[in-house]
Order: C-alpha cells, then sequence, then structure tokens
C-alpha cells in the first residue's frame, strides 16, 4: 500500500512538473511567502497607526484652535466691560462735578459741599464694587 502511495505522490509531482526531491525548495519558498506576507501585515499596521496618531494629532490641533478662539473671544469681551466701565465711571465723575459745582453756586458753605462731595464719592464706590462683584 506504500507503494501505491508512494507512487501518487510522485504522479502528483510529477504532473505538477516538479519532482518529489523539489519539496524542500516549495517549503522554502512557502516560509519565504509567509514571510512577506508578514511583512505586509506589519507594513499595513504600522501605516493604519500612523494613520491614526495624524488623526489625534489634527484633532488636538483643532481643539486648540477652538480653545485659542475662546480664550481671544473672552479677552475681547473683557476688555470691551473694562472700557465701558470706565466710560461709565467718567460719565459719573463728569455729573458729580457738575453737580457740586451746581451746588456751591446756590451758596452753600464749603463744609457742606465738602461732606456731600464725600457721600458722592462713598457712593458711587460702592456702587461700582457691586457691579464688579456681580
Amino acid at each position: 500500500m506504500s507503494s501505491v502511495l508512494e507512487g501518487t505522490d510522485t504522479l502528483l509531482t510529477e504532473s505538477g512538473g516538479e519532482k518529489r526531491s523539489s519539496w524542500p525548495g516549495r517549503k522554502c519558498r512557502r516560509r519565504v511567502q509567509q514571510e512577506v506576507i508578514e511583512k505586509q501585515r506589519g507594513q499595513q499596521e504600522r501605516q493604519r497607526h500612523k494613520a491614526d496618531n495624524q488623526a489625534i494629532r489634527q484633532q488636538i490641533e483643532g481643539e486648540e484652535l477652538t480653545a485659542t478662539a475662546k480664550r481671544r473671544e473672552i479677552l475681547q469681551n473683557t476688555n470691551e466691560l473694562m472700557e465701558t466701565a470706565r466710560l461709565r465711571d467718567e460719565h459719573l465723575k463728569e455729573i458729580k462735578g457738575r453737580n457740586l459745582r451746581g451746588l456751591g453756586a446756590t451758596g452753600l458753605s464749603e463744609k457742606y459741599c465738602v461732606e456731600v462731595e464725600g457721600k458722592a464719592q462713598t457712593c458711587i464706590t460702592s456702587s461700582f464694587r457691586d457691579l464688579l462683584d456681580v
């Protein structure tokens, strides 16, 4: 029976154009092919990791740009609020000065004018503090 099988192997290998003696060569070619396939898989894996890393970098870059834009907007809003508060303060000082000059022109004594001026300053300062606390 073994001779029948050997004859079949020989027949099969001869029909493939190869002799039985070339089996080690086939194994070597198979091993080389497997190594090539493994190299290709490794390259594909590296390329996939590289693409993933690039996507993560782009996402981080986008988030940084968004954060920078938000900070810029907050800074601009803060500057606008501070300018509004400064203009309001200047306007109140102007009104206070005009009213105090008018009070002095009515003939009140200097003592009362200074007292009213002190109270007006305290009132403006406390209202400004309340504005900042909000």
